[in-house]
Formats: structure tokens, sequence, C-alpha cells
């Protein structure tokens, strides 16, 4: 339409000439002439004919008015025309007042095309007025969205739109009349998911490796996530459809390219670059062969592993001592064994980054010793002693007279040995029984650990082997006294003690009391034997009157313990009187006692005294060779410190009396003393 000013066309028609109205004047968009009835023909569907507003004092300020002029009073709001000289309202409109504004509220049901908008209703509206733009200043309408006249509704559905884009809408309610525009509210459809992005996570996984965590930045307007792999054997474990997954790879599984993309209920998301997975091959199960057992004195040996399909292989020393020659060959040489040991090695295939797969081989060696023909593992038994023990001695009998009769020990056992597990020769002393069934020997053992078993080795079969038994090496205090003259080094004579009443011949030494009333004795140069001790000896005592009371005894500052020989017929003196002739401990308790009294009689006799027991800490034994007697329920005082020296005394009453010691061992005791047992002979 042309905008052509009423005042200036009617303006312009009355100074036309009268020719001039011989045609109307046509206002509209469409070209067509005016009406012929009509000097001035005005055509539009969206404005209208304004005429001059104005105050009643402006009006009446117009001069001359003609007949016919119009206006419209803004002081009375009417419609006036002069006519006949005076200004006449010929239409007054009731005033319209328009409903109160809705209150517009946020949209609902949005997506990514549509949305519904809603407000509240306005009291006495009979219909609502909505627009809906793509600014706040609505400006840009949405086609078909503006001044649209909904109805009396307080929701209104929109659709065509784009995702992702901010839409405005406002209403108005109406009536006759409409009121102001309600506030605007802002609806954002949803956008359609961005392209994933670069996924992260390890690139290199093994089969049947599990708990492999891939991720993807978070993708803007995803809902959802899915997640697709190329390749096979591949399990979400957990994390579906989410940025973050926990993956799977089945013990089958190939290589492939994983990717992803995000989802909504607009559309799919471009996906993400294909990130590469690639699944390696598990390493050849490892296999190192069975056990292996070495000839005995033999430090070296060939592994047998399993050759790698898959992966390379390697040896590796677990435990033990041992060299391997070829680490990287399944059938590597092993050398520099522990003699008498286990080592165990380890074959591991490794194809990386997988796990590796390993298998133990457990190499044991035995100790043998050069020239001998025959071992036989002997088993002390500490399981139930907690204590550690040190250059222990420990008892271990044998039949010796059946090796003998089967040529396998010399007859005079100058070829026995005696090793620890490591193949160190270990000393000892053979006490007695050589070529018996019931041949005795003392070893001494560096170490028995605590609750456990130590297994130590007896050899026999070496007819060069010269003797090896030795009591001074084998105990805290030895004599057999073999020599000439008393050992001076060992032993110290009492005053009235010289070498004619305490003199060494025959293989033993004769202490004689030949001064009235003297103590004629020999003690111990060592003065720290230990509390806890066994005395090993054989002996004869000789009375030469009814008033006898010979002893071997402990003595420290405080305490002494031992045997008195006792013959003592004095009824003064207590305890002894009472348990006379017999065998008595010492200190004397009324009625333990070995009876009787051995007279001139060679017995083998044995002590044991735990001074850290609190009960039965006592033992007491003889034996002449047919008659054995012991006492094995007495309890001697306790101690705790090693500070006994080792006294013989044969005294008694008058003269004539004697003591004969053939030998003495002293060792190491303990009441809960470990058990020695012999396995079975291995024959070289």
């Amino acid at each position: 339409m042309y905008p052509i000013n009423i005042f200036y066309l009617i303006l312009l028609l009355l100074l036309l000439p009268p020719a001039a109205y011989t045609q109307g004047v046509a206002v509209n968009t469409t070209g067509s002439a005016a009406d012929p009835s009509a000097v001035f023909d005005a055509s539009s569907t969206n404005r209208g004919l304004l005429i001059p507003r104005m105050t009643t004092t402006q009006r009446d300020a117009i001069v001359s008015p003609a007949t016919g002029l119009l206006i419209f009073n803004t002081t009375t709001n009417c419609f006036e025309a002069w006519v006949n000289s005076a200004w006449n309202t010929f239409s007054c409109p009731a005033a319209c007042v328009p409903p109160a504004p809705p209150t517009a509220n946020s949209a609902s049901g949005i997506s990514c095309t549509v949305f519904t908008a809603n407000w509240s209703a306005s009291s006495g509206a009979t219909s609502y007025i909505f627009d809906v733009a793509t600014d706040s200043s609505f400006t840009s309408f949405v086609s078909g969205y503006h001044n649209l006249n909904v109805g009396n509704v307080q929701t209104q559905y929109i659709a065509s739109l784009s995702p992702g884009t901010t839409y405005y809408y406002r209403v108005r309610a109406a009536t006759a009349c409409v009121s102001a525009n309600s506030n605007t509210v802002a609806a954002i459809t949803i956008n359609n998911p961005a392209v994933a992005g670069t996924i992260t996570g390890t690139a290199a996984v093994c089969q049947g490796q599990n708990g492999i965590v891939y991720s993807v930045p978070a993708i803007a307007d995803a809902t959802s996530y899915t997640w697709s792999y190329s390749g096979s054997g591949f399990n979400i474990a957990s994390g579906s459809g989410t940025s973050s997954i926990t993956a799977n790879f089945s013990a089958g599984a190939t290589s492939g390219d994983l990717t992803v993309y995000g989802t909504n209920t607009c559309a799919n998301g471009a996906a993400s670059p294909a990130y590469t997975v690639t699944v390696n091959l598990l390493p050849t199960m490892a296999n190192a062969g069975s056990d292996i057992n070495v000839i005995c004195g033999t430090t070296s040996a060939t592994l047998a592993g399993n050759s790698p399909v898959v992966g390379t292989g390697s040896w590796s020393v677990v435990s033990g001592t041992a060299t391997i020659t070829n680490p990287g060959s399944p059938t590597s040489g092993v050398t520099s064994l522990a003699v008498s040991d286990t080592a165990t090695l380890r074959w591991t295939i490794s194809n990386p980054p997988c796990n590796t797969s390993t298998d133990d081989v457990v190499v044991t060696t035995c100790c043998f010793l050069s020239g001998w023909q025959y071992k036989v593992p002997v088993a002390i038994n500490n399981s139930t002693n907690s204590n550690y023990l040190s250059d222990y001695q420990i008892s271990i009998v044998f039949n010796h007279a059946a090796l003998v009769s089967a040529g396998k020990s010399k007859d005079d056992a100058s070829d026995i040995r005696f090793t620890d597990n490591d193949c160190n020769l270990l000393n000892y002393w053979i006490e007695r029984g050589v070529n018996s069934n019931s041949c005795q020997v003392w070893v001494k053992v560096p170490s028995i650990a605590p609750s456990s078993i130590t297994n130590i080795y007896l050899f026999y079969g070496n007819n060069t082997a010269a003797a090896y038994s030795n009591g001074d090496s084998t105990f805290i205090l030895f004599d057999d006294f073999n020599g000439s003259s008393l050992d001076l080094t060992k032993w110290i004579r009492a005053a009235n003690t010289n070498p004619s009443n305490s003199g060494v011949s025959g293989g033993y030494v004769h202490i004689v009391e030949d001064v009235t009333d003297a103590r004629v004795k020999i003690f111990s140069a060592l003065n720290t034997l230990p509390y806890q001790i066994r005395l090993i000896s054989k002996k004869r005592v000789f009375r030469s009157n009814t008033y006898f009371m010979g002893m071997m005894v402990l003595r420290s500052a405080t305490l002494d313990v031992g045997v008195m020989y006792d013959f003592d017929n004095y009824s003064g003196d207590g305890c002894q009187y009472t348990n006379r002739d017999a065998f008595i401990p010492i200190p004397c308790s009324t009625g333990k006692k070995i009876s009787s009294f051995w007279q001139n009689t060679w017995f083998r006799e044995e002590m044991t005294w735990d001074g850290a027991a609190s009960s039965n800490n006592y033992y007491l034994s003889r034996f002449d060779g047919t008659t054995f007697q012991d006492i094995n329920t007495y309890t001697a005082p306790t101690f705790s410190s090693n500070s006994f020296y080792l006294e013989f005394d044969p005294y008694g009453w008058w003269t004539g009396h004697y003591m004969d010691v053939d030998y003495i061992a002293v060792a190491k005791f303990i009441s809960n003393e470990p058990p020695a047992s012999l396995g079975t002979e291995i024959n070289y």
C-alpha cells in the first residue's frame, strides 16, 4: 500500500480543477482503479483511515470550518462534524476496558522441533493473541505465529522448529479489546548430538584381558552413547550407554576399531574417529618340566622347559643357589647347585603387554662324600620345641654289627662320618657299641632350628677312611684319660691331691683317698659349665669301709647338683644315712635313690639336669652291662647361671676309698630334647 497522508490527499482533491474529478483516486496495493462512484477509494486489510484528532480547545480554534468537516475530539472521545454552523457529535463509541495481561509460563514438551507454550488464564478473556519470535525484541516472528488468535485456551503447540534454537513467546488476553503483552518466555529446542571426540584408553591389550577402560569427552546434547567395535570378542562389562566403559576381551578376541557416537531423541550424532585396538595373543602356557633329583654329589642339571609358540621364554632363580647357563633356552643347563639343597627355577614365557605365564621346577641335590658308598638321612625332630639349639650334642644309636656283617662298614667304625644338610662334616664321638646292634654316637649339630625338623646324614662304606671320632671336638668338656698323666689344662688338683693319688694309667684316672680325713679330689678348670647339662661317664667306686660318700658333683658358689655314691652309716648325716647303700641325687631327697651300692663295678652313668625347668628336671641312670636302673621323677633346684665346675671326689672316713673314671663327656641338655630317627639307606 502507498503511504499517503489523507490530509494532503483531500487537499489535492480540493485543488483539482473540475475536469480532474471525472475519475476518482485509488489507494491500494493491487493497482485497481477507483470505484466510479468514489472520488477517493482506499483499500487495505491491515490499516485504517485516520482523521484529524484534537482537543475541544484545538477544535474551536479552527477558523471558518467548512460544513461537513470531520474531526475526532480527544476531549470527549467522540467523532464530530461541522454542520449547520455548529460542531455536532455523530458518534461516541463506548470505552473498552482490556483484560489483565496473562502470565506466560515455562514451555513443556520441548524436543528438537516442537514445544508447547503455556500461560495462565486471564479473568474475563474470551481469546488469546499469541506471538513467537527468534529474538526477545519480537522483530523476527516465526511464520504463522504473529498476532495469532488461538482462542480461549492456555496452551499452544508449536511445530516445525529448528533444533538447538532459542525461541521467545508472549501472549495477550482479548475481549472486545486486547490486553498488553505478557512476560516473555524463552524455550530452547533440543540440539542434535555433537560430533564425538577422540577416544582414550588402552590401545594394546591381550586376549582374555578384562577391566579395560575406554572413554570419550562428554558429547554435547547427547543423552546416551553408542559404542561399536569392529573386531570380535569385545564385551562391554559396565558403563554401556555412557561416556566411559569397561570392556572385557575374550580368549579369542581379535583386533579392531572402536568408535562411539552420541544419541538423543532427535538424532544420532556423528561418530568419533576410529580408535584402533590391537589384541595381542596370549603367550604360550609355560611348562618348566618335572622336578629334578640330580645324582648325589652332582651340582649341575639340564632343564626341560617347553618351547614357546607365542612369546619368548626366560629362566630365573626363585630360591636356592644356582647358575643358569643360557636363560633364554628351554633346555638350558644349570650349574653351581648347592649340595644337599633345593633350588626353585622359574620358566617364564612373555608376550608383552600380556601377562606372563610361569611354571616352576624344583631341582634337588643331595649330600655326597667322595669315597663313601652309603648314607642314611637322620631327622632331628625339634617341631615341639620353640628353642633354637646351637652346637647341641644329639645321641644316635644304630645297628653297626649289621653293617659290618653286610660288608658295608669297617668293624672298627673308623669309616663312620656325619654331615649336615650342606655336606659339611660334623664332629662326633662314638661312645660305645662298635660292631654291635646298639652303637651309640654323640654328634655335635651346629644348628637345630626351632619348631622344625633338621636333617643330617650318616655315611659309611669307605675301607680306606681313618677314624674321625673325637670327644674333645664334640663336647663342652671331654676326657677319656688315654694319656699317661692328668691333663692339667682340663683338671685342677685340690689340696692333698697329687699325681700319686690322682694319676692316669690304663685309660682311666685313679683318684684314691690316701690321707685320713682329708679330701682328695680333682675338679674341672672350666668353671662356666651350663645349668642345662648332661654328664656322660664311665666309672667305678670303691669303699674301704662303711662310711663312704664319694660323689660326682657340679658346684657353683650357691648350689651343688650331682650324684653321691652313698654308703654312709653315720646316723647323724640325715638323708644320706637314710638313703645309704645306693646311688642318690645331690641334693639328697629321702627315698630318691638307686639301690644298691655297686662296689668296684664299672658302670656307665648318665645324669641330666635342666635348671630352667621347674619340675622333674633331674634324671640319673646307671648300667653295668647287664642291669639298667634310673631315677626319672626327681626335681632338683632351678638355676639360671652358667657358673658350674665339675668335681670328682671319693670322699669317706679314713683312707683307702677310690674312684676310677674311664671317661667323662659334658654336653648341652634341654628337657624337651629333640629325638633323632634314621631314614632309609641310600646306596651310591
